[in-house]
C-alpha cells in the first residue's frame, strides 16, 4: 500500500460500509436478530490491519485497526472499561476512535478519553472509549495495540504506513435471539436477497473461524490421546499380567497365612505395596518428563495459560487407583481360595 492511502481507496471503504449498513437495518427490524454490527476485519483471524505513525521522538508507533460500524462491540460482547461505544448511527462518531487497554498503555495514557493521538498529521478526533484487552488474533500472539474507527478518514489523515491483511469489503457480523441455526440462517439469506438481489449469499459461524486456527492443535490432541489410550491399555495388561504372575507364585504362602489367621485386607495390602512402590517411582519419572514435553508445546503461545495442579494431582491418584484396583482385584480371588486346598497342591 501507498503510505497515504488514494481518495478512491477511502471513498470505496466508505461506500461498502454505506451498503452493509442497509442490510444491517432491514436485520435490526426483525425480532430474531439481537444485534448486529458492522466490520473489515474478521475477530480471531489475523484479519486487523497493520498501521504506524511517527511519534514526536521519531519513533514509529505500530498498532492494529479496524473499521467498524452499527452495534460492533455490542455484538461481539466486548468489554468497555472506560468511556463510552460508538454511536451506531450510520454518520455518527466519524472522527471517533475507540482503543484497547494495550493501546492506552502504550502510550502511558491514565485517561485515554481525554488525549488524541500523539501526531500532529491527525485529523481532529475523540478517543470515546476503552475496550478491556482481547485475542482480536490467535493465541499464538500476544495481545498489541487495537484501535477501533467508524471511518477511515480520520485515521488515514495521520498514519504513514499500512497494511491490510484482509479483504476490504465489510462483513455483517449478526447476533440471533434463537438456537435453530437452519432457520437463522435462512432469514439472513432472505433479508440478504431483498437488499442485494443480484449479489451471492455467503454465511459463516464466528466460532468456526476462530476454531480454524486451533485445527493443527486439535488433530495434535488427537493424536496424544489415542496414543496414551494404547499406552495406558498396554499398561494395564502389563500390570494385570505382572500381579497374576506374582500372585500365582505365592499361593503356598498365602494359604499358611490365612490360617495363621491373617485377613484378605492384610494379604491384599502386602501385594499391592510391592506394586504401589513401582507405580510411585513410574509418577515420578512420568510428571516431569510430561512437564517438559507440555512446557515446549506451551511456549509456542503467546497466551500461555498452565494447567492447574489438580489436573496433576488427580492423574496421580487415579494411577495410584487403577494399581490399587486391579492388584486388590486378583489378591482378593487369591485370598478367597480355600487354604487347605492350596496347601495341598504345593
Amino acid at each position: 500500500m501507498p503510505e497515504i492511502p488514494s481518495p478512491s481507496f477511502i471513498k470505496t471503504i466508505n461506500e461498502s460500509f454505506k451498503q452493509a449498513e442497509l442490510y444491517r437495518q432491514s436485520l435490526n427490524a426483525r425480532s430474531e436478530i439481537q444485534s448486529a454490527g458492522i466490520t473489515i476485519a474478521t475477530y480471531g483471524d489475523d484479519a486487523f490491519w497493520n498501521a504506524g505513525f511517527p511519534l514526536e521522538e521519531g519513533k514509529q508507533f505500530q498498532f492494529r485497526i479496524n473499521f467498524v460500524g452499527g452495534d460492533y462491540i455490542k455484538t461481539l460482547g466486548l468489554e468497555l472499561v472506560d468511556g463510552r461505544d460508538f454511536n451506531p448511527d450510520l454518520g455518527a462518531d466519524s472522527s471517533a476512535f475507540v482503543i484497547n487497554e494495550k493501546f492506552a498503555e502504550a502510550l502511558g495514557w491514565d485517561d485515554p478519553t481525554a488525549e488524541m493521538l500523539p501526531s500532529t498529521r491527525f485529523d481532529s478526533h475523540e478517543i470515546v472509549g476503552v475496550v478491556k484487552d482481547f485475542n482480536h488474533a490467535s493465541l499464538y500472539q500476544e495481545i498489541e495495540p487495537v484501535l477501533f474507527a467508524k471511518s477511515p478518514d480520520a485515521v488515514f489523515s495521520g498514519i504513514n504506513s499500512l497494511s491490510i491483511n484482509s479483504a476490504t469489503n465489510p462483513k455483517v457480523i449478526v447476533k440471533g435471539t434463537g438456537t435453530d441455526f437452519e432457520s437463522f440462517r435462512a432469514l439472513l439469506e432472505s433479508e440478504w436477497e431483498k437488499v442485494f438481489p443480484s449479489e451471492a449469499f455467503s454465511f459463516s459461524f464466528l466460532d468456526e473461524t476462530v476454531e480454524a486456527q486451533y485445527r493443527a492443535d486439535e488433530r495434535l490432541g488427537k493424536m496424544v490421546f489415542f496414543a496414551a489410550g494404547i499406552a495406558i491399555l498396554i499398561a494395564a495388561m502389563g500390570l494385570f499380567a505382572l500381579a497374576a504372575l506374582s500372585i500365582s507364585g505365592r499361593t503356598k504362602e498365602i494359604g499358611i497365612r490365612k490360617v495363621l489367621g491373617a485377613s484378605i485386607w492384610s494379604i491384599s495390602w502386602m501385594f499391592n505395596k510391592e506394586f504401589l512402590i513401582i507405580t510411585l517411582a513410574g509418577i515420578l519419572i512420568a510428571l516431569p518428563l510430561s512437564l517438559y514435553v507440555m512446557q515446549s508445546w506451551i511456549e509456542q503461545f503467546a497466551v500461555k495459560a498452565w494447567p492447574s495442579w489438580v489436573n496433576f494431582t488427580l492423574l496421580a491418584i487415579g494411577g495410584v487407583g487403577f494399581t490399587l484396583l486391579i492388584v486388590s482385584a486378583q489378591a482378593y480371588f487369591a485370598a478367597q481360595m480355600n487354604p487347605v486346598k492350596t496347601l495341598k497342591d504345593e
